[in-house]
């Protein structure tokens, strides 16, 4: 991608983060409610979406991605259904809930360890990464060839 693109735009990636972050608010609310935390998927459409009602949709769609669909193929639907811009992962592994925001200027993963403390599972503070994980759909890691 090109530098001076992704200089102009940082705003954008800035925004992205900022609601990358109330997903982390929203995370730790239903894990305090349910213990766990179901696999979802949001979406930043490029362009405004017709609803079936009529009315349209101009900024996040979420989806609870059913356990029968693999999330590489929920992705790639909700990608091309939303015509994605940016797309953002929830999933609880076993040590940890992971949040992973990807879109064409790279990538933000938080992960939230599951901790016990007394008799409950609680999720600790977030560690943030920057481009080393990615779904692989809008954005790709580069690796040196040689």
């Amino acid at each position: 991608m090109n530098n001076k693109i992704l200089e102009r735009e940082k705003f954008i990636w800035d925004d992205l983060i900022a609601d990358g972050k109330k997903v982390i608010g929203m995370v730790r609310d239903l894990w305090r409610k349910n213990r766990k935390v179901p696999r979802m998927l949001f979406s930043w459409p490029s362009e405004h979406l017709p609803t079936a009602d009529g009315k349209v949709v101009t900024h996040i769609v979420s989806f609870a991605i059913p356990d029968e669909l693999a999330t590489f193929e929920a992705a790639v639907a909700m990608t091309k259904e939303t015509k994605a811009y940016a797309l953002l992962l929830v999933e609880q592994e076993k040590t940890d809930v992971r949040i992973l925001l990807e879109s064409f200027h790279g990538t933000r993963c938080w992960r939230l360890p599951i901790r016990r403390h007394g008799d409950v599972n609680v999720l600790e503070k977030e560690h943030a990464s920057q481009d080393t994980e990615s779904l692989g759909i809008l954005w790709r890691r580069v690796t040196p060839t040689g």
